[in-house]
């Protein structure tokens, strides 16, 4: 079995080899059971070109109550590789499951529950046997079908947390009043955001400025703009989440294109 990467260079593995970069994957589900075609499965995604952002080797060495681990995994507390293995789902551009004969562990559902809130899809060989969690995840017959149905890099964007935060803008927006402004006012207040985000920027670098700087922070300012961007997209009736995906599946196209013809 190849050698596993570190997150940074699992990332840019491709990159670092002049290769466009593969999909990015999350392996998840049970990794007590049917050890070998979890093995298989593992080396098959990385064959097919996938990036394997976590776990980085299922050759594993030890467990702790139950909670197995690898080799450079070992003395570390199950919490904390559990928590990475979380927070690497948040880039990852799909999920391939184990779950042999339909088995789902409590750790499972949890990250099939966040792979979900996330809107990363979730492929396996075997569907989930819970009949609600079965319907959070696409089964195929291979790691290869997987990709295949994924499609082009850059297909699948992080829409659903956009929504999240859309939807609690449109909350904050009628409880201080804000629903009734126009799309021009809207637009105006948000130019004046990014002026002012402008003017934390030059500062934050150093960039001279007459009349010097006030109070300007890059991070406020930013927030600012974000929160604005959204109450303009709820005042124009767009949902920003899905207006990013489509975008960013038409740059994938257009990208994807021109490595080709360079």
């Amino acid at each position: 079995m190849a050698q596993p990467f570190t997150n940074a260079e699992a990332a840019s593995h491709g990159a670092a080899n002049g290769e466009s970069r593969g999909p990015r994957i999350v392996v998840c589900g049970t990794f007590r059971r049917a050890h070998a075609q979890l093995i298989e499965d593992f080396d098959a995604l990385r064959l097919a070109g996938a990036v394997v952002l976590s776990p980085l080797d299922v050759a594993f060495v030890g467990d702790v109550e139950g909670f197995v681990f690898a080799a450079h995994e070992a003395g570390e507390q199950p919490a904390a590789i559990q928590a990475r293995h979380l927070q690497a789902l948040k880039s990852a551009d799909a999920v391939w499951l184990h779950c042999p004969e339909g088995y789902v562990g409590s750790s499972a559902a949890l990250e099939l529950g966040v792979a979900h809130a996330l809107g990363v899809p979730v492929f396996c060989r075997e569907a989930p046997a819970d009949v609600t969690l079965r319907h959070f995840a696409e089964v195929v017959a291979s790691p290869a079908d997987a990709l295949a149905a994924l499609g082009d890099v850059g297909a699948h964007t992080p829409s659903r947390p956009l929504d999240v935060l859309q939807d609690y803008y449109h909350r904050v927006a009628e409880e201080r009043g804000y629903s009734s402004e126009s799309p021009q006012d809207t637009m105006l207040l948000l130019t004046e955001e990014v002026g002012e985000l402008a003017r934390a920027v030059r500062r934050r670098v150093g960039l001279a400025r007459s009349g010097g700087f006030h109070n300007e922070d890059a991070a406020a300012e930013l927030a600012d703009v974000q929160l604005y961007l959204l109450h303009l997209a709820n005042i124009l009736d767009v949902r920003i989440g899905e207006a990013v995906a489509v975008k960013e599946q038409a740059n994938a196209r257009k990208f994807r294109s021109e490595q080709i013809a360079a």
